[in-house]
């Protein structure tokens, strides 16, 4: 698989980072849709830490930015956003963070038991088996585990979702084991949210009221230690905004409002 994909000609205003971590290619939908008004690319991370992800960042972001981007961050790739700001705050113009994860473990308590408690029980203990042996070196077929992870959190995560959109992601098993178990930590420990100290621009967060992603984990984090931010809650809409039938128009209209302004 290339590195990245391009919609439109460059140089490209707007980066989609995708989530899982190793979630690749799912953002090829928001990004074709926005190609329509802004050229954009849709890098794909596959270094198995967070510095060599930020790297890969780096390397396409000045061959293909030079003068800079705006970075839309989905999930994980919220995360990935910000930490590469705080370290390249000149090669970003503003950072777009969909469906971000929590900046502190208080709220993060949250999220297993929203998405577990919109499971019928039978998907419920399978949901947690099959989380607990993400990291299980005895499991043959990771890819698999993490296809069917996927299949049930589109359960748990959606409000009223139209999957016609939907693009299938490369899953990697291994890079979300180690991407994870390091941006975890950062959150526990505070670094994470303490690199507000070096990310200068505006931060917009767009986030469904129905994400089992706590929104206000998001927004008071983030509203106490950034003066620049704005953050967007969006009705009826799960963790995958661009799904959701309900609220997919809004989301792009929000999207491209904050790109073009």
């Amino acid at each position: 698989m290339e590195k990245f994909r391009e919609y439109g000609q460059g140089p490209f205003n707007v980066a989609f980072i995708h989530g899982g971590p190793g979630a690749a290619g799912e953002l090829k939908p928001v990004a074709k849709r926005v190609s329509e008004y802004c050229p954009s690319i849709e890098p794909f991370q596959t270094a198995m830490n967070i510095n060599g992800q930020v790297e890969e960042l780096r390397l396409i972001i000045e061959r293909k930015a030079p003068g800079g981007i705006i970075l839309a961050g989905y999930s994980w790739g919220a995360w990935l956003s910000w930490i590469f700001t705080a370290k390249y705050p000149k090669l970003v113009k503003k950072i777009i963070m969909i469906s971000s994860p929590p900046f502190t473990d208080e709220y993060a308590a949250a999220i297993m038991p929203a998405r577990l408690s919109r499971l019928k029980h039978p998907l419920r203990q399978e949901f947690e088996f099959l989380f607990s042996n993400i990291g299980n070196k005895a499991v043959r077929d990771k890819r698999r585990l993490m296809e069917r992870i996927g299949q049930l959190t589109q359960q748990s995560d959606l409000f009223n979702p139209d999957f016609s959109a939907a693009e299938k992601p490369e899953h990697n098993a291994d890079i979300y084991e180690r991407i994870w178990n390091e941006a975890s930590a950062m959150r526990s420990s505070g670094e994470l949210l303490a690199l507000s100290k070096s990310v200068k621009c505006h931060v917009t967060a767009i986030h469904g009221d129905y994400d089992p992603y706590p929104a206000e984990g998001v927004r008071a984090p983030l509203s106490r230690v950034k003066r620049k931010f704005t953050f967007h809650l969006l009705k009826n809409c799960g963790h995958t905004p661009w799904l959701e039938k309900e609220a997919s128009e809004i989301f792009f209209s929000i999207l491209k409002d904050e790109i073009t302004a």
